[in-house]
């Protein structure tokens, strides 16, 4: 796609002649212009990490151009900037986190710390919740994407765990009260660990949302599917085989998802709307659900879930197919808002027309 817009703008430049405007043309669009354009519209699209990646493969073959300073301007500006679109999601999970952890001391070494007691202790967690997310993110890129990962990478270990603990804790600690403390120890090991291993890992990339959400996406109705197909359609019985089935499918569809993105490249957006389309599909399943149990009071509770789950797939299906352009139609937008064509005056005082792309 980008290589066809590319083509369109070389198009405009080397075919002015024959409509009798005046411009210097060529056999090809020089490779130098054709390298710039495609790192230009990767800017314009936000994709500022390839962007940069791009104008610095610039600098390196072409240094003399007369795109040059254009192209270093452009990467001084891509460096010097610092992306905080996702700060403010970082200091509340950041806080969220540490609260919990602080705020469950007590009662996981078994202290009686009392209202005043427990209070302190909830302070000392926001308190510092927001010491650490500022040293963190301090003189620090921290985007929507990072910010993405890092919560779903958290969210995805304590859901494991806690599946995990419910199941198999009680096979080896029997007295309700240590149980309760093993169950905290667990989450708050899994909830300080898994954010502070996924800030270790994404801190110095630069990451678009697309990919996250698209991942998240994956997850979350991987983990509706497992349950409902496990507990409602088979209803089976808590078992250690059913609580692995619940755990590895939400995972297996997350790494899916987070590899096979750069197939599909979905937007944000597409996939917001999609899960539109999902949730649609289990409302609709739901309401016909209702249906069938007021006409049919003895129906069958697997064949009601079945009905669900069949709406709900229905429903992101119909979504991805009504918004198989939808990528594409935005970006060709970006694209054509940005094209003008404007007459000009050589040095000689001819006519003649100026392309401008304004990025």
């Amino acid at each position: 796609m980008r290589r066809t817009k590319i083509a369109l703008v070389a198009l405009l430049l080397f075919c002015l002649p024959v409509f009798g405007i005046s411009a210097d043309t060529s056999d090809s669009p020089p490779p130098d212009w054709i390298l710039y354009l495609e790192a230009v519209e990767l800017l314009a699209d936000g994709q500022e990490p390839a962007a940069a990646d791009l104008f610095r493969e610039f600098m390196e073959k072409y240094s003399d151009s007369y795109l040059a300073d254009r192209a270093s301007a452009y990467l001084e500006r891509i460096e010097g900037k610092l992306d905080r679109s996702g700060i403010v999601g970082f200091y509340l999970g950041t806080m969220a986190t540490t609260t919990f952890a602080a705020f469950s001391i007590p009662e996981m070494i078994g202290v009686d710390a009392g209202p005043v007691g427990a209070g302190l202790y909830g302070l000392a967690g926001v308190g510092g919740g927001f010491a650490s997310a500022w040293f963190l993110s301090k003189d620090r890129d921290w985007s929507a994407g990072q910010e993405l990962w890092t919560e779903l990478t958290q969210i995805a270990v304590m859901a494991n765990t806690t599946l995990a603990s419910t199941e198999w804790l009680d096979d080896f600690i029997t007295q309700p009260e240590y149980l309760l403390r093993a169950n905290l120890a667990v989450a708050n090991v899994s909830a300080l660990g898994s954010r502070a291993a996924a800030y270790l890992m994404v801190r110095d990339g630069k990451y678009a949302a697309d990919r996250p959400i698209f991942a998240a996406s994956a997850y979350a109705w991987a983990h509706l599917y497992s349950l409902s197909t496990t507990t409602g359609l088979l209803q089976l019985d808590s078992s250690s085989a059913i609580v692995a089935v619940q755990i590895l499918v939400p995972d297996a569809a997350l790494l899916a998802a987070a590899y096979g993105w750069d197939e599909l490249g979905w937007s944000a957006s597409r996939t917001g709307l999609v899960n539109v389309g999902g949730i649609g599909g289990v409302l609709v399943g739901s309401f016909l659900v209702l249906m069938v149990d007021g006409l049919f009071p003895e129906m069958d509770e697997r064949v009601n879930a079945a009905l669900v789950m069949a709406s709900a797939a229905t429903g992101k299906v119909l979504a991805a197919h009504l918004t198989r352009n939808f990528d594409a139609r935005q970006r060709r937008d970006k694209v054509l808002s940005n094209l003008s064509i404007l007459p000009a005056i050589d040095s000689r005082g001819g006519m003649g027309a100026t392309v401008r792309l304004a990025y």
